[in-house]
């Protein structure tokens, strides 16, 4: 697979996983922790869809041929009834894992090229979605004990 298809994959992922923080937020906006929190990784996330654009954009050029991912063809965590905050976690914790993947092959490929500046921003990718899985770990764990409350 080309690089250019994992990167397009990435985009899309980062985009449905910055939709879903920001309806998780917009859903509990009364948990100011969770709220916020989902708040910034929203934001975190279609910063990162942002600075791949461009790079896709030059790969597309240069890789006559390559085929270009728009979006996941079928949903990671299908959108549903929340099964409360436990649920939407454990759902954007799915989802955050195939985005650090997405990161993770990508930066190899980076290196492998020898590509520096795409190695630093794969790497950085990479370091920030490892940061949203530790959040939502720890999000999951404060949570868990509430879902076992009459």
């Amino acid at each position: 697979m080309h690089l250019v298809t994992y990167l397009a994959m990435i985009a899309s992922a980062e985009t449905m996983l910055s939709d879903r923080f920001a309806r998780v937020a917009r859903r509990y906006r009364s948990e100011a922790d969770l709220a916020g929190g989902c708040a910034v990784r929203s934001a975190e996330c279609s910063a990162r869809r942002e600075s791949l654009a461009t790079v896709v954009s030059d790969y597309h050029r240069r890789t006559p041929g390559a085929a270009t991912v728009r979006r996941l063809r079928t949903p990671v965590c299908p959108a549903r009834q929340s099964d409360g905050p436990l649920g939407d976690l454990r759902d954007l914790r799915a989802l955050a894992g195939l985005v650090n993947s997405g990161w993770t092959v990508c930066a190899q490929i980076a290196r492998d090229a020898d590509d520096e500046a795409l190695v630093c921003l794969t790497e950085r990718g990479r370091t920030q979605s490892q940061d949203h899985l530790a959040w939502l770990e720890a999000q999951l764990h404060a949570w868990s004990p509430q879902a076992s409350r009459p």
